[in-house]
Formats: structure tokens, sequence, C-alpha cells
């Protein structure tokens, strides 16, 4: 008979305890994927794995380094805890660092890292009271025994949607563990949705809508899949993109598709290699382009 998932956690944090080891990380677990925030124990135990003395939580002065974090058990290997965690410069120009951890729980120990100085092409403009991190597991499993994972940033200062002309959804970054450090695989993150307002408009008053009578909605929803093709012995990541109405109405936008190749890149024994263009162009440049190729005349329903 199979055992709960629950009883399991529970027989596992109990073993963790009788061995002497502190399931500090592993508890993450029990967080909602949309409220990933590291706790306060957490936080100062990763900042002695990262030999970074007093890694606590900005106050309200404005005082310590990290803004913002994220944990997550690793559905994968549940041995193993993901984290990610911006903590801000030291100097007043310099920009955020991204720091990315995987930690062994049994052991308490740091197996693989990544820590890199942020700019604009992660997180630009830093808000650490509204923004917020979260690590997503899908199954991105790019060749026997290697599976990436990805880390979301979510802005929290847009416009309401309503009220504003668009919303921009969370940017997507995806990683991979390369021995004992953690490589990323996109050279720049990957919006993941929009919301545009395409018919109506709402009385605003304070940022805030009186009155959504009308109003009609185009979403724009990305996802990341495997393909069956391999480059470079890592399968080729699908682009896929749909747009709905939010009325119900059939949108004329086609469905976007696109493949990513990986490209190995050796800076001596060590691959760098990242998931380079679609053979068609630019990522980016293709979704702008798909996102601006609906015709005025194909939306006559809203005129």
């Amino acid at each position: 008979m199979a055992i709960p998932i629950i009883i399991k956690t529970k027989i596992y944090i109990a073993a963790l305890i009788a061995l002497g080891f502190s399931p500090l990380v592993y508890a993450q677990s029990a967080q909602k994927p949309e409220s990933q925030r590291c706790s306060d124990d957490v936080l100062r135990n990763l900042g002695k794995l990262y030999n970074l003395d007093g890694l606590t939580y900005r106050n309200e002065q404005g005082k310590s380094l990290v803004l913002m974090t994220a944990c997550r058990i690793w559905p994968y290997d549940e041995s193993i805890t993901l984290s990610a965690f911006l903590i801000g410069s030291s100097h007043a120009e310099g920009n955020p660092e991204l720091l990315i951890g995987m930690v062994d729980n049994k052991k308490n120990q740091l197996l693989a890292r990544y820590n890199e100085a942020q700019g604009n092409a992660f997180a630009p403009v830093i808000d650490a009271g509204k923004d917020h991190l979260r690590i997503d597991t899908a199954r991105y499993d790019l060749a026997p025994g290697v599976r990436a994972f990805a880390i979301d940033v979510f802005k929290g200062d847009q416009d309401d949607p309503y009220c504003g002309a668009e919303t921009i959804g969370h940017t997507r970054h995806l990683y991979v563990k390369r021995g004992n450090e953690i490589g990323a695989l996109f050279s720049q993150g990957l919006t993941m949705s929009y919301r545009t307002r395409i018919k109506g408009n709402a009385n605003c008053r304070d940022g805030k809508p009186t009155t959504t009578k009308g109003v009609v909605f185009e979403d724009i929803k990305l996802t990341i899949s495997m393909s069956k093709n391999i480059s470079d012995g890592f399968a080729d990541l699908i682009i896929a993109g749909e747009s709905t109405y939010s009325d119900g109405t059939p949108s004329p936008r086609k469905p976007f598709y696109s493949e990513l190749k990986y490209s190995h890149h050796f800076i001596g024994n060590k691959d760098h290699g990242t998931y380079a263009n679609s053979p068609n162009g630019d990522l980016n440049s293709l979704i702008r382009a798909w996102r601006s190729n609906v015709k005025s005349e194909e939306r006559k329903t809203y005129d």
C-alpha cells in the first residue's frame, strides 16, 4: 500500500532529527508555491553555507542585505532544496547580486551554487517591498539524468489591468546544475504572459477602477516544454504562445511556436552553453512581431 506523501514527509523529517541533522531547509516544503519566502532560520543557515555572516532581511531602515528570497524542495530529488535570493550591493551604484544554491538537506551542505551581479537582464528596478521570486520545478528534462529548474521574477508595481494599457507577467530564467556550479541557460529572461485592454475604458480613481463594464482584455500566455529534437546533447525547448479574449470571443491571433537549440560554449573544460536564438531569429523579436501581427480589421468586433 502506498504511503501518503504527508506521512512520508513526517517520517523523513523525524529521521533527519534522529540523525542529528537540522531540517531547517527541508521544512520550507510546507510553503505554497505562491509563498516561497525563506524563513529567518533558513536564511541564517544559508548565510553560513555561503560564508555570509548576518544574512537577514532588509529592515525598515534599509539595513542588511537580503532583498527577496525563495526556497523550495526539488521534486526531482527531495533530499535537495533549491534556494534563490537577491542581496543588495555594498556599493550604492552596484547591482543586486543573485545567489542560487542547491542544498543537501541530510548533510546540510551546499552542493552547487550560482552567483552573479545582476543588472537589467535579470530584475530591473528592484522593489523589495512589492516584487518577489518564485522557483519553478516543472519537468525540464534536458537529457537523461539532467533536469533544469526556473526562477521567476514577479513585478508588483504595475498598474491595475483596467487602468493601464498593458500588464506584463513574470519573467522566467532557466538554470541547470553543472558539477558544483549552477549555470544559466538563457541569456535573458522570457516574459511568460501579457494582458492588454482591447475594448472599453474603465473609469479609474487613484489607480483603481470604479467601473469595468464593457472592458475586454486579450490574454497572451507563453509556455516552455521539451522537444524530441536534440542539439549538443540537450533537448530543444519549445516556446509556444496562445491568445484568448476575456469575453470568450475567439482570438484572431494564430498560436506562436518556436524551438530553441542548446549550443555548447566551453571556457577551458567548463561548459557555459546556453539556449541560443531560434533558427528563425531572436526569440524576443519573434514574440514582439507575433504580438503586433493582428490587423485592425481582424478586431472589427470591437470597433
